[in-house]
């Protein structure tokens, strides 16, 4: 694995320092903002693909929190992977719901589970599953 990431990486993207620690530093694997911050550089690199592993990582190791089993998707979306995409943001959901149910007050992390509803939406549209778009359309939030 050593050396496997930052052979691939594109000079100049700003990515390197988090692609040498994930080439030289195994617990790298296992610090959700690492992965959280790469998912969203590399979003916005002409390679969201080379993420795809780290974002596998992020969605698995942090179960109960509905915006990271979420982020993984920004890169599924680019790269046509729609049952991801579909799965996952229902999956997030589901975390999100007893979220909800537990907190008076959501604040600003509203934001984020109706993100979360957009993508179910988006997911299902890309797959042409109309049932699944139309429920997470019409669910309160």
């Amino acid at each position: 694995m050593t050396g496997e990431i930052s052979r691939r990486a594109t000079p100049g993207t700003g990515t390197a320092v988090l692609e040498q620690a994930f080439d030289n530093v195994p617990a790298s694997w296992d610090h959700p903002g690492l992965l959280h911050l790469y998912v969203h550089l590399m979003e916005m690199s002409p390679f969201p693909e080379r993420a795809l592993r780290a974002g596998d990582r992020l969605r698995a190791i942090v179960p109960d929190s509905g915006h990271l089993i979420h982020m993984a998707t920004h890169l599924d979306v680019l790269c046509g992977h729609y049952n991801d995409v579909l799965f996952y943001n229902q999956k997030a959901l589901v975390t999100d719901r007893r979220f909800l149910a537990y907190s008076q007050d959501p604040g600003i992390y509203l934001a984020y589970v109706i993100h979360n509803f957009h993508f179910v939406i988006y997911g299902a549209t890309f797959l042409g599953q109309y049932e699944p778009a139309i429920a997470a359309a019409e669910e309160p939030a």
